[in-house]
């Protein structure tokens, strides 16, 4: 088995990016290193300077264990970059976790995800069920990142 790093890619609309920003800071307060993730809307997770968005994305997902992070709203449907991730993560396919963002409901997810897989409505008011669908998102890439560490 290929060992390939762990890493957290978090595709979602720009027009969404202050719930991104919000996210990456907990899974930063969890243990995730910014290194593991790719967030378009987080300067310091971004896409390097002077690379071609797609071909980086290529390379990201051929090369790494990746696993996607869907931030699922009307943003995201409208938005044709984000579609075309879910179709790469598919045509790869990658790990995945989707996140319903406050407002979108289960009944509005489309495309070419697996509608049966537990999502994690943002907006849910039961707290102690979100926290429970929150842990092992950031506990996987936590210890994969430790592992790695201790090489």
């Amino acid at each position: 088995m290929e060992n390939k790093p762990h890493k957290l890619f978090i595709s979602h609309s720009s027009k969404d990016a202050e719930y991104m920003k919000a996210f990456v800071d907990l899974l930063v307060a969890v243990g995730v290193h910014k290194n593991q993730i790719t967030c378009t809307s987080v300067p310091q997770c971004n896409i390097p300077v002077g690379c071609n968005i797609y071909d980086w994305l290529a390379k990201q997902f051929q090369t790494s264990d990746l696993h996607v992070v869907y931030a699922f709203s009307d943003n995201y449907y409208s938005s044709v970059a984000t579609l075309n991730e879910m179709g790469a993560a598919w045509v790869m396919r990658c790990k995945w976790t989707g996140f319903l963002l406050p407002g979108f409901t289960f009944n509005k997810l489309d495309g070419c995800i697996d509608k049966n897989q537990i999502c994690i409505k943002l907006d849910d008011p039961d707290i102690v069920t979100l926290k429970q669908r929150l842990r092992p998102v950031s506990y996987t890439h936590l210890r994969a990142h430790e592992t790695e560490a201790d090489l």
